[in-house]
């Protein structure tokens, strides 16, 4: 996708996020390319006990006994085998099956936070109707969550909008080339999509595009 079609999809985000703020009657977000922005501190999840109910993963993984580990800051969970880490494919046949979310990061199963407020799916909801026409136009697919973005060997990431420019597959579970995606922010959430996230999705060679929408303060950061 050229420069030309990123700039018509970026600008329906930003005026997204200016019809959001009018409606919400909030001071007007910043729009901001991220450069010179302070990065947060990554930090380490601290241990908790094992849980003994996650069956199906421990059969996905065959590992004798799976550590829990929770970040509760960041509404997401860690299960984290100990002798072995699950590679991608794997992962996808089993959360297919899975009522929770989840994400792949090197290896290790996350389960996401639930329970999304209802201003997130709102602001979700509307930039796939907002940024559907013009992908549409340019042969591209908008699609929500359920796309899953590989960004690595061993990491799986579902961004909450992916604008997929690649072949058409209705069986397909990944997107097959993720041109742009959007991380809409919840509580707790911000520091590791602008972190841990930013970073995989900036390593990845076909994703041209990443916006993080924060529908609370009505900000809108978009990295090219």
């Amino acid at each position: 996708m050229g420069e030309g079609r990123h700039s018509r999809i970026f600008a329906r985000a930003y005026w997204f996020a200016r019809w959001q703020n009018s409606v919400n009657r909030v001071p007007v977000g910043m729009l901001s390319d991220g450069s010179g922005a302070a990065r947060p501190k990554r930090r380490t999840p601290g241990n908790s006990a094992a849980e003994t109910r996650l069956q199906s993963l421990l059969t996905l993984v065959a590992a004798p006994m799976i550590q829990q580990r929770t970040r509760s800051d960041a509404g997401f969970t860690v299960a984290n085998p100990e002798h072995e880490r699950v590679s991608a494919p794997a992962f996808l046949r089993w959360v297919m099956t899975q009522q929770e979310r989840f994400e792949l990061v090197d290896g290790q199963i996350v389960r996401m936070m639930a329970g999304a407020r209802q201003s997130h799916n709102v602001v979700t909801s509307n930039l796939v109707v907002a940024l559907s026409p013009s992908a549409k136009r340019q042969g591209c697919r908008t699609t929500s969550s359920d796309t899953a973005v590989g960004t690595g060997p061993r990491s799986i990431r579902f961004p909450d909008v992916v604008v997929d420019c690649g072949p058409s597959d209705p069986t397909a579970v990944k997107a097959s080339r993720p041109t742009l995606v959007v991380e809409v922010a919840s509580p707790g959430t911000s520091a590791i999509d602008t972190t841990d996230k930013l970073d995989e999705y900036q390593a990845h060679e076909d994703i041209r595009v990443i916006v993080f929408v924060d529908p609370d303060v009505v900000s809108v950061k978009v990295y090219r």
